[in-house]
């Protein structure tokens, strides 16, 4: 699983790579891509013809995977070779260095100057907790409701029960009334809804385990789609909020 690979990796080998790198003071570009794997990242990188010189690490992360380049040349010719592979992977690339998924998003609202409330189902105040852990989020981000049942959905939020019976309480059309209904709530001018089934129970043979429907709106655009995640009720909750944060992210970005 991704999130074992990364234990891994980090506490085992990225420490290794760390103290080669400082013996040799070999400078480094990290590059941050979501939503695809590494597999398919190496495939792609295959058409690319790397000085031998350079090396590509690869660091998987919940949802994605930041690359490592590095060698002993110079600054200048590892951004290059960086851009080449941002060009390649434009739709994934939502950072380089050390800018989380987070910091990304909470810059380009900031620079959109536009707001943000959330409402969450299955993820229970995850998204919300990686929102507020970027200092000074309160100047973009309004807050959010962790609607876990149907009533707060339709009291708080604005869902309609015929909504909810017609579609279900997990259903893209029901993520993007909650999406909205936040965004009303709040008085702002983006929203985020996801509900989902984390499990291990509740799924059926329909929407099973790891199901989930996100949606994200910005003023009149919109953007719904439904996931199907593997792992463990926590991978499947962490899964979902940074799939939340890339969807706006995202979105914003076409605006």
């Amino acid at each position: 699983m991704p999130h074992e690979t990364t234990n891994m990796f980090t506490h085992r080998v990225l420490p290794i790579l760390t103290g080669e790198l400082g013996k040799n003071t070999l400078d480094s570009i990290g590059i941050n891509i979501f939503g695809i794997g590494e597999s398919t990242i190496q495939e792609k990188l295959e058409k690319f013809s790397f000085s031998k010189d350079i090396k590509i690490f690869y660091l998987p992360e919940t949802g994605g995977v930041k690359l490592i380049l590095t060698g002993d040349v110079s600054k200048k010719k590892l951004q290059v070779y960086s851009r080449k592979i941002q060009k390649l992977f434009k739709n994934n690339v939502f950072s380089t260095g050390k800018v989380t998924l987070e910091e990304a998003l909470g810059k380009i609202l900031k620079q959109k100057k536009v707001q943000l409330a959330i409402a969450e189902s299955c993820t229970g105040g995850l998204l919300g907790s990686r929102i507020v852990s970027v200092s000074g989020a309160s100047s973009y981000f309004a807050g959010g409701i962790i609607a876990y049942s149907n009533k707060v959905k339709t009291r708080l939020l604005g869902v309609s029960s015929a909504l909810l019976k017609k579609y279900g309480a997990v259903s893209l059309p029901v993520a993007k009334a909650m999406a909205q209904g936040a965004a009303k709530n709040f008085s702002c001018e983006c929203g985020i809804g996801i509900t989902g089934v984390a499990g291990p129970t509740g799924g059926t043979r329909q929407k099973p385990m790891g199901y989930v429907c996100i949606a994200s709106c910005c003023k009149e655009k919109m953007i719904t789609e439904s996931f199907q995640f593997y792992g463990d009720r926590s991978f499947i909750r962490n899964r979902a909020a940074a799939t939340a944060l890339f969807q706006m992210l995202s979105l914003l970005k076409k605006n």
